[in-house]
């Protein structure tokens, strides 16, 4: 169903839903690590005690290959390998309107809102999350599954399209690793950041979001 709905239509040549019989993934690969137990990362508190950062930071702890786990059990969630180029493909297809029909796309966009009031730039939807500041919706997902973190991202009104792929799921400071490259990306992509600042202790001058090129 995934190749022939999907991965053919769009030319996904490099992607495949990883069958439960095998945990083999094709050459070339990353490898991916975690500090620590992988049933710990998956209940979303924090993995890492200061313990274990710091014998990290001395050394002394190594992380985890995760490789050579079989990642079907995440099903949608994570059991697709693919590539850097493909996740680009996919995500510019899905943001552009190539996997659904006018009807449902409309409905998928419409269906954001926004997840907390404290962050007015962060919406969730049905499967999509959306980055919106100023004049600026983009389009993502992301996913962590032991060993490895990605984010995509589309923005249509500026064709902007990023990948972002960790081999390190969470860094040592409990923050997911793709995440925390992305913002670092947009901020040399946009004049601001998606994130906003903290409060500035004088006057403040209004600025509009936009690309920089």
């Amino acid at each position: 169903m995934f190749e022939n709905r999907l991965f053919k239509p769009l030319g996904l040549t490099n992607t495949m839903f990883q069958p439960v019989t095998s945990s083999t993934i094709p050459e070339p690969f990353s490898h991916g690590y975690l500090y620590g137990s992988s049933s710990t990362m998956m209940t979303g508190r924090p993995p890492y005690t200061p313990a274990q950062e710091a014998e990290a930071k001395a050394g002394t702890l190594k992380p985890k290959d995760y490789t050579d786990i079989n990642h079907s059990f995440s099903f949608a969630a994570g059991a697709v390998t693919s590539t850097a180029a493909d996740l680009a493909t996919w995500i510019r297809a899905l943001g552009g309107g190539k996997v659904f029909n006018a009807e449902y796309q409309k409905i998928w966009q419409d269906s954001a809102k926004m997840e907390n009031p404290k962050n007015s730039y962060n919406w969730y939807g049905y499967g999509i999350a959306e980055l919106r500041w100023g004049q600026n919706v983009i389009d993502l997902h992301g996913g962590q599954t032991p060993g490895f973190n990605s984010e995509a991202l589309y923005d249509p009104n500026n064709d902007m399209t990023l990948v972002i792929w960790g081999n390190l799921t969470m860094a040592l400071n409990n923050q997911y690793t793709a995440v925390v490259l992305m913002l670092k990306v947009l901020d040399m992509i946009y004049v601001n950041s998606p994130v906003p600042p903290a409060p500035p202790t004088t006057g403040t001058t209004g600025t509009t979001n936009s690309p920089t090129g």
